[in-house]
C-alpha cells in the first residue's frame, strides 16, 4: 500500500508543479510535512508556515512572502485555518487535504470552491481515509459528482485495506476545452455579406 500511496504523492507532486509555480499554498493536516517534500524538489524555495492561531500574523506573513517575485514560496496551513485565511496575492498552486475528520459535508464544499477561487490555475485536493474510517465508515468527505460539479477531473484513486486516497485536479485553462463548431467559419461568411442570393 505505501508504494501505492507513494505513486499517487509522485503524482501529486508532478500535477502540482507542472507549470512552474511561484506562490504554492497547502492546506491540510499534512501541509507541513508535505511542504518539506516540496522543498527537496524545488532547492531554494522559501518556506512559510502560518499558525492557525493569529490570522493577523499570517497575513503579515503572507504578503511579506509575496513580495519575492523570481523565488517560489511555499506556504503551510492547517485545513481548518485555510477557512478563515484571506490573501490579497494570487496562488498558483494549492493543494487542499480532506481528511475524515471532516464530518461537515457543506464546510468540505465551502473549502474546495475557495480553493478554486484562490488558484484558478491549479488546485489539487486530496481526499484521504485512514484506516480507522475505513473500519466505522468507508466513505470519502465529498463524492465524486460534488467534484464534477466544480470543475474538477479525478486524477487518481488508490485503496486497500488500510487507506483510501482519491485526487481531484482543477485548472481554469482545462476546464472547458473549446469545441469544433464554435468558429468563424460556421458563424459568418464574410464574403457573402453583400451577394443578393
Amino acid at each position: 500500500m505505501t508504494l501505492l500511496l507513494d505513486e499517487s504523492r509522485q503524482r501529486l507532486i508532478e500535477a502540482l508543479l507542472r507549470d512552474d509555480p511561484k506562490r504554492i499554498l497547502l492546506a491540510g493536516d499534512n501541509a507541513v510535512a508535505f511542504s518539506t517534500v516540496l522543498e527537496d524538489k524545488l532547492p531554494g524555495a522559501t518556506k512559510i508556515v502560518l499558525e492557525p492561531a493569529s490570522s493577523a500574523n499570517n497575513e503579515n506573513k503572507a504578503e511579506t512572502a509575496a513580495d519575492v517575485t523570481d523565488q517560489v514560496e511555499i506556504t503551510a496551513i492547517s485545513a481548518m485555518a485555510f477557512n478563515t485565511l484571506s490573501l490579497t496575492h494570487p496562488i498558483d498552486a494549492l493543494w487542499l487535504q480532506l481528511t475524515s475528520d471532516y464530518s461537515d459535508v457543506s464546510l468540505a464544499e465551502i473549502m474546495v470552491g475557495k480553493a478554486a477561487r484562490l488558484a484558478p490555475g491549479c488546485v489539487l485536493v486530496e481526499q484521504r481515509l485512514s484506516s480507522e474510517a475505513l473500519e466505522q465508515n468507508p466513505v470519502m468527505v465529498l463524492r465524486p459528482e460534488a467534484f464534477y460539479a466544480l470543475g474538477f477531473v479525478r486524477l487518481a484513486k488508490v485503496a486497500s485495506a488500510t487507506a483510501a486516497v482519491e485526487l481531484y485536479g482543477y485548472r481554469l485553462s482545462e476546464y472547458k476545452q473549446v469545441p469544433d463548431w464554435l468558429n468563424a467559419r460556421f458563424w459568418a461568411n464574410p464574403e457573402r455579406y453583400n451577394s443578393v442570393d
